[in-house]
């Protein structure tokens, strides 16, 4: 059981980490993209702190929806193939 638990909690926290690495970075490459009142780039360059700033602001708010949805997914989804199989 224990070790369903550790099992669960590790492919909830890898598995939410990349989806909202993946779903933060679509927004903040579209603000870069567009570049709103010149907040992310000017002549200067990029203005990487702002674009980590943005990029933080959807991660983790993205990472706590869906860290718990995926292990208790995980663990009820790995407790049903074990009844079944039993």
């Amino acid at each position: 059981m224990l070790r369903r638990i550790l099992a669960s909690l590790r492919f909830g926290c890898l598995f939410a980490f990349a989806l909202s690495a993946i779903i933060a970075t679509i927004p903040t490459f579209r603000d870069w993209n567009a570049n709103p009142a010149g907040i992310f780039r000017d002549a200067d360059g990029t203005r990487w702190n702002m674009v980590l700033e943005t990029f933080e602001s959807w991660f983790w708010p993205t990472i706590l929806y869906i860290a718990p949805v995926s292990i208790i997914s995980h663990f009820a989804f790995s407790c049903f193939r074990r009844q079944r199989n039993d």
